[in-house]
């Protein structure tokens, strides 16, 4: 997947795209759908939440989208298909647009829907209106097999988080246990990838013994903001098939350590991909070392700088470095000194990837493979508006920037709240309008 540059003149990335293809009449749609999905940046690089703000990268990206469709009939359905495949709700009010759209038009929209992402933040006296457009809305999208819960505050007590659809393969959640638990009754035969953010919850309601078989999950990702729960959750799930195991956590305890190794012990033979991501590791342990013994076919690691030399494996051969989080010490000389002591502690070590922004450790590790740019010949770059990834040898950096030409924004008001009823009673056209479209990713 390449992208594709803007011309050093300034001239608007959609411009220059639109010529380029416009050279070529008459492509088939499953071309065209092609091309138009390489001049998006992929979703990996893109962050739709509101704290990316009106000028990110994903926004200039649906933006994008949003004119490949109105450009020609032609184009319509391949832009319709970038806009539908990937929809994020950032605030109440796009919940009725989007379900009076795809229940108008089910043949043309209701299949497009591969993955639904929750940003907003549900006022309690719409929460009961909030679960009854989303059930709605997910049980209209037959095709639905990624699922994402990201608010940044919890849902209300008059709200329901949907049943989902049992051909999920995809599931992030940061939200509270009791919801993580009730969703993975309800996708857990499908499951492949299962990302959560573990709170802290009422140790009666983790206290069960009930246990979770989820006898297809390939990738876990747990990222770990209370001290307590942690183990709980771990005994819930039964991952017979873990391939891939990220952790993530800011305390400074050996709770964590205990709780992972004893985990893995039991689903860590399968383990390829194996991603430390935590402070509390960097501690000079054997209990460090026994974790990563107890994953025999480990390949991939991923570390902070300054990992102790008490740290072996005999079978990993790629490793990636990222920087420190924030506020805490480490820097150059610790990914020097890290990188000085890696082939000792890795003797079938072939290469390295030194991470510079430490919110896309996770999908480039995952995406991106370790030994697909090894040479200088093999260096490449994705450069899309707003952002760029740049791939060396030992390198890997992500930059976002601000274009010099002028894209239409939107707006939204976080202080205002939605007025439900009204996108209830408004009138049905039969079709989508730019507008609806725009309030859709508004």
């Amino acid at each position: 997947m390449e992208g594709t540059e803007a011309s050093s003149a300034g001239i608007p990335h959609f411009i220059t795209f639109i010529v380029a293809v416009a050279q070529y009449p008459g492509l088939p749609p499953e071309i065209l759908s092609g091309i138009f999905l390489r001049a998006i940046a992929p979703e990996f690089l893109l962050d739709s939440s509101l704290t990316a703000g009106p000028d990110s990268p994903w926004w200039k990206a649906m933006e994008t989208a949003l004119s490949v469709s109105t450009v020609c009939q032609s184009w319509h359905l391949p832009g319709i298909r970038l806009l539908y495949e990937n929809v994020v709700f950032r605030n109440l009010r796009q919940l009725p647009f989007f379900l009076r759209t795809i229940e108008t038009n089910p043949l043309t929209y209701q299949n497009l829907v591969k993955h639904i992402t929750i940003y907003a933040f549900v006022y309690p006296h719409y929460g009961a209106s909030f679960s009854r457009y989303l059930q709605n809305i997910i049980n209209s999208c037959p095709s639905l097999k990624r699922f994402s819960f990201l608010s940044p505050v919890e849902l209300p007590c008059t709200a329901v988080i949907p049943t989902l659809n049992s051909g999920i393969t995809h599931l992030c959640l940061r939200t509270a246990t009791p919801t993580i638990l009730f969703l993975l009754d309800c996708v857990r035969d499908s499951l492949i990838s299962l990302t959560i953010t573990v709170h802290h919850a009422p140790l009666e309601i983790i206290n069960t013994d009930k246990t979770f078989l989820l006898p297809n999950l390939q990738d876990l990702s747990i990222y770990v903001e209370d001290k307590e729960p942690l183990n709980r959750i771990l005994d819930l799930l039964l991952v017979p098939r873990l391939q891939r195991f990220i952790f993530s956590s800011v305390f400074d305890t050996d709770d964590s350590l205990a709780s992972l190794t004893s985990f893995l012990e039991t689903y860590g033979r399968r383990v390829t991909l194996l991603h430390l991501w935590s402070v509390p590791l960097r501690a000079p342990c054997m209990g460090l070392w026994k974790l990563l013994q107890v994953c025999p076919v480990l390949e991939h690691i991923a570390l902070y700088p300054g990992f102790y030399t008490s740290v072996t494996h005999s079978n990993v051969r790629w490793m990636d470095i990222g920087p420190m989080p924030r506020g805490r010490a480490g820097g150059g000389d610790d990914v020097m000194w890290t990188l000085s002591k890696a082939k000792a502690a890795f003797p079938k070590l072939k290469g390295f990837r030194e991470v510079f922004s430490p919110e896309f450790i996770k999908p480039i590790s995952i995406v991106l493979p370790p030994d697909l740019v090894v040479s200088d010949d093999e260096a490449f770059d994705f450069t899309f508006p707003g952002i760029e990834l740049q791939y060396r040898p030992g390198v890997v950096r992500i930059l976002r920037f601000i274009d010099d030409f002028d894209y239409q924004d939107f707006t939204y008001d976080s202080d205002c709240e939605p007025d439900l009823s009204s996108s209830e009673e408004s009138e049905d056209t039969g079709s989508v309008s730019v507008g609806s479209l725009e309030d859709l990713f508004e």
